[in-house]
């Protein structure tokens, strides 16, 4: 999954991207830009126990996540050496309700009970608490923006795998989801990225012995303008007792047909860890860390050139972001 996208490349660069945010939110029915596809990569020998790793989704059943989002990224190759570091936390309460199930799939039911923000940068700072009253001075209006996103009802169909096929948004304390903020936790493949190990972890016959090992492969396409950026990760059914099944997630992310800002990602490591519950068919905890090294040669014409920047300079930015996902 992609924790992190091109648009963070670009907030990063300082650079600010015409786009219209309103293609990035939600829409009836909007499908994510790709599946997630599965292909196996070790088999498992003839006889071992292969662990039941599909969803278990069954109609009225209710689950609280807890999901926590930890960024850094540092920008080197100003003219003054500075590495300007722009920090973002985020912190979501979501429970999801299992609408309808049936043969081909189930109906899913995302609502936001909680949300808390937390980014700074050199350039500004912002804070938002939506347990808390709205801030007297709100200049970014973040309050507007992001308050409305509680209680927002996202409609989320997956197939009989637990792949997230198309998304929904209704509902919620009126305003826009259509903002670049609130798309981000709106937009079919923000929902996708967000919520797809949460309900599947294995795609094909959602089975794995012990050992075995698979790769997922994701998207997310045209954000920003940036163009699309793949996910690919190998993960390892590393043991299962009871009901706990522990897998190994490895990966890479790479991005292609940047279109708006010359950004190449030189290097990239996706790592982390994840426990399924095979009883109740759904994900217990998740902790995954993206690390990325991308580099732009930015194009800054006179009028809006920065004192720590010189036209057509090479930037290296570092993007690091843990999330961790918890069931309550």
């Amino acid at each position: 999954m992609a924790m992190s996208s091109p648009l963070a490349l670009a907030q990063a660069g300082n650079v600010t991207i015409p786009k219209d945010a309103s293609q990035d939110a939600a829409k009836p029915n909007e499908k994510p830009n790709e599946k997630p596809t599965e292909k196996t990569d070790a088999k498992p020998q003839t006889g071992e126990r292969r662990i039941d790793l599909r969803p278990k989704f069954k109609k009225g059943d209710a689950h609280t996540f807890l999901i926590s989002l930890r960024a850094k990224t540092v920008q080197q190759g100003a003219k003054d050496d500075a590495d300007p570091e722009r920090i973002s936390n985020q912190d979501l309460t979501l429970k999801m309700t299992v609408v309808d199930t049936t043969d081909s799939g189930s109906t899913l039911e995302i609502v936001y009970e909680a949300i808390k923000l937390e980014a700074r940068s050199p350039e500004l700072e912002i804070s938002f608490d939506s347990s808390k009253p709205a801030a007297p001075n709100d200049p970014l209006q973040t309050d507007s923006i992001l308050r409305p996103l509680v209680g927002l009802k996202l409609t989320v169909q997956t197939d009989k795998a637990g792949r997230i096929s198309s998304v929904q948004a209704s509902g919620g304390g009126g305003g826009t989801t259509s903002s670049p903020l609130a798309s981000g936790f709106t937009s079919a493949d923000a929902v996708k990225q967000m919520f797809g190990p949460i309900t599947t972890m294995k795609a094909g016959d959602g089975f794995a012995a012990v050992g075995e090992a698979w790769t997922n492969d994701s998207s997310m396409s045209g954000v920003g303008g940036l163009g699309t950026m793949r996910i690919t990760t190998t993960n390892t059914l590393r043991s299962a007792s009871g009901s706990s099944a522990k897998i190994a997630i490895e990966g890479k992310a790479t991005l292609e047909g940047s279109v708006a800002l010359p950004i190449t990602i030189k290097d990239s490591a996706i790592s982390g860890s994840a426990d399924w519950n095979t009883d109740r068919g759904i994900l217990d905890s998740m902790t995954l860390t993206q690390r990325i090294v991308a580099e732009s040669s930015l194009i800054i014409p006179d009028d809006v050139m920065k004192d720590d920047l010189s036209p057509g300079a090479t930037q290296t930015i570092v993007n690091q972001v843990t999330m961790t996902v918890k069931r309550r």
